[in-house]
């Protein structure tokens, strides 16, 4: 697989309202772009809403919860 892998075997991304998306086994690709074959999310995700993980920013797209997925999901990073 492209990309190099984070220091972490998962990465959590927190939104508004209490929601967060844990991503396992990560990849960053090149433009911080973030990569995951696995997902967790805690509730359903609206379209287009932004999660933050430290100081960096991503873009999600829908996703029904609260489940586990198995499914590619690439997160490009927001400037």
């Amino acid at each position: 697989m492209p990309g190099q892998p984070p220091a972490r075997d998962e990465v959590t991304l927190r939104g508004r309202g209490g929601l967060s998306v844990v991503l396992f086994a990560p990849r960053t690709l090149p433009g911080g772009t973030l990569e995951a074959d696995a997902v967790y999310v805690s509730g359903p995700i609206p379209r287009g809403r932004i999660f933050r993980s430290d100081t960096h920013k991503y873009r999600l797209p829908a996703i029904p919860g609260p489940a586990f997925h198995f499914a590619r999901l690439t997160l490009p990073e927001i400037p």
